[in-house]
């Protein structure tokens, strides 16, 4: 499944996809851009090409902790792509981007793709 949507304040998309098999998809994903991502036996991976941000997810389960884990990375790489960084100073907005993209990826997975969220 897949499904793609704007982060309006910074203007990038993020796409939101399942696979059935989320370790054999890292692996083509890698192979399709050409460098190697972290994480091999994974439940959830996310790349970024440019501003265009895509999270993968396993099909037949998706925990909250892992949602959870993803849009810390997405914030991280969302702030950088910006130039504000995540330091000290800059927390509330990561703190705020995160809340945001946990509820996004979370209302995604349990409204739109049907899948529990354990």
């Amino acid at each position: 499944m897949k499904h793609k949507v704007i982060i309006p304040i910074y203007g990038i998309s993020l796409t939101i996809l399942t696979s059935k098999n989320v370790s054999k998809q890292h692996k083509k994903v890698e192979k399709d851009i050409g460098t190697e991502i972290s994480g091999t036996d994974c439940e959830a991976f996310m790349v970024s090409e440019k501003h265009n941000f895509k999270v993968y997810f396993r099909e037949d389960q998706v925990s909250l902790k892992t949602i959870v884990h993803e849009s810390f990375h997405l914030t991280h790489y969302i702030l950088d792509w910006m130039g504000d960084g995540f330091n000290f100073n800059q927390q509330e907005n990561g703190a705020f981007l995160c809340e945001y993209l946990v509820d996004l990826i979370l209302g995604v997975i349990k409204d739109k793709f049907k899948i529990k969220v354990v």
